[in-house]
C-alpha cells in the first residue's frame, strides 16, 4: 500500500508539467512586474506550505472517509467561503447560484450514512463435500493405513 505522504508527492509532482504549461502560455509577460521581495517570498512560501498541507488532509480524509462523506465534507466546506465572498466583494454567484448553494447545503446536512449490509455467508466449497479419506488406493499407503485429509493440506 502507498502511504499517505507518498499520494501527496505524487500528486503535486504530476502538476508540475500542466502548471508550467499554463505559465508558459501567457504568464511570462506578468512575470516580468513581479518584484520578489523578502515579504513576497515568505507570502509564497507559506502559501506553498498550506497548498501541501491542504493535500496531505485531503489524502488523509479520502482514507477515513466513504467517497459520498468525502464529497459531502467538500461540499459542506464552501459554506464559508460562499458567505464571505458575498459579504465582502460585489462579483459573487447570482441569487439562483446561492439558493442552489443552499439547497445543496441543506442535502448535506440531511445526509445519513447508509447502514452496513449484513454479513452474507459464504458458499461452502465443493472441497466440503469430499470424503475425509484420502482418495488414492490404500497400497499406497504404508501398511494398508489410510491417510485422512486435513485442513493443512
Amino acid at each position: 500500500p502507498v502511504s499517505c505522504l507518498s499520494n501527496v508527492y505524487y500528486t503535486n509532482c504530476l502538476s508540475i508539467v500542466p502548471m508550467m504549461c499554463l505559465g508558459l502560455s501567457g504568464e511570462a509577460q506578468t512575470w516580468a512586474n513581479v518584484q520578489m521581495t523578502s515579504r513576497a517570498t515568505v507570502f509564497l512560501a507559506l502559501s506553498s506550505l498550506v497548498g501541501i498541507g491542504l493535500s496531505y488532509t485531503g489524502w488523509e480524509c479520502r482514507g477515513a472517509l466513504s467517497a459520498t462523506t468525502y464529497g459531502l465534507v467538500g461540499l459542506m466546506c464552501k459554506l464559508l467561503p460562499a458567505t464571505v465572498n458575498a459579504l465582502i466583494w460585489d462579483k459573487h454567484a447570482s441569487l439562483a447560484g446561492g439558493l442552489c448553494l443552499v439547497v445543496c447545503l441543506m442535502g448535506g446536512a440531511m445526509y445519513k450514512q447508509a447502514p452496513l449490509r449484513p454479513e452474507v455467508k459464504t458458499a461452502k466449497s465443493p472441497l466440503d463435500n469430499l470424503p475425509e479419506t484420502s482418495p488414492c488406493p490404500s497400497f499406497l499407503h504404508e501398511e494398508g493405513e489410510q491417510k485422512t485429509r486435513t485442513d493443512d493440506e
